[in-house]
């Protein structure tokens, strides 16, 4: 959506929205399931620390991380299976100190996109802080909740008119957005809203197939 506003500016009148290609990738239908575990995938390490690039330092970093731990917390205590991932071995370190000493099962970090694409369809529902692992999660038709830490996740979330499943880093009472956002996300995963959401996203794979036979 942000680059069709951008491409509208200069006077590109012609150019078509398709979405994100990467959520086409599976295309399955909502998961009517309340079986596996929620998924939580921590942002990229430099939103919490960057030394050598300190203005990628997201300014609620510490925030967004200290409530991703408080969720998780409080999943485990309501008998939820939780699962804690990261996208990239340089952000392992971070995750393994704030979850490893308490979490039932280590943090995971998938080393193939085999193991990444089985992790997330075994999930119940996701709790993102990377855009990508919500964007697979919309092809495998998994309900997700995604930080929206920066414009790509925002373009992202726009795009498909998911902004009421997102939410905005903020220091202020993080943690418990956070939590009431998620157990609204478990209760109403499969709702009628979720699959507006998926038929959305197939209107726009069917858009952007037609324009691409039509070349």
């Amino acid at each position: 959506m942000t680059t069709l506003e951008w491409l509208h500016q200069l006077g590109v009148t012609k150019a078509k929205l398709t979405g994100d290609p990467a959520t086409f990738i599976f295309n399955y239908p909502l998961q009517q399931t309340n079986d596996g575990h929620v998924l939580i995938t921590i942002p990229p390490r430099r939103i919490w620390n960057n030394k050598r690039q300190f203005w990628k330092v997201h300014t609620n970093g510490r925030a967004i991380f200290s409530a991703l731990v408080s969720l998780a917390r409080t999943l485990l205590e309501k008998g939820e299976q939780v699962v804690v991932a990261c996208n990239d071995q340089m952000d392992l370190p971070v995750a393994q100190k704030l979850f490893d000493s308490w979490l039932p099962h280590p943090v995971v970090c998938p080393a193939t996109a085999e193991e990444y694409f089985q992790l997330l369809s075994k999930s119940r529902s996701v709790v993102s802080g990377r855009l990508h692992t919500a964007v697979v999660a919309f092809s495998l038709g998994i309900p997700f909740l995604l930080i929206d830490i920066d414009q790509r996740t925002n373009a992202f979330l726009r795009t498909y008119q998911l902004e009421t499943s997102s939410i905005l880093p903020t220091s202020s009472g993080m943690d418990r957005l956070l939590t009431e956002q998620t157990e609204v996300l478990l209760r109403e995963g499969r709702s009628q809203v979720w699959q507006t959401h998926i038929e959305k996203r197939d209107h726009m794979h069917h858009v952007a197939m037609n324009l691409l036979e039509s070349v």
